[in-house]
């Protein structure tokens, strides 16, 4: 078993009352790249700032390389990808701040 304490996310979120979301997102840490479904809650309204917590369900690449790397070479050298890379599944819980 790994573990990863950060990372990064970029997505969308569709509101479903003021304190929950269902969100779609690329998600990456120190080595593993890829996109994820998301349920999230808000401490707070979601139109202001607060804390959020959410349950996350993942597909995502596992490499040896640095997330970046990785990304880099799909976009820039698709020759160099790792093809040893391992999909696979997941779930993760996130927490975060709106600002």
């Amino acid at each position: 078993m790994s573990y990863r304490y950060a990372g990064f996310t970029w997505g969308y979120d569709r509101y479903l009352g003021s304190s929950k979301s269902l969100g779609l997102q690329a998600i990456g840490n120190q080595y593993k790249a890829g996109t994820a479904l998301s349920l999230n809650y808000f401490f707070s309204p979601h139109e202001s700032s607060g804390w959020i917590i959410g349950l996350d369900l993942y597909r995502a690449y596992e490499t040896e390389e640095f997330t970046f790397e990785f990304i880099k070479d799909v976009f820039l050298n698709p020759e160099n990808i790792d093809i040893d890379a391992e999909l696979g599944n997941g779930v993760s819980v996130s927490v975060g701040y709106q600002f």
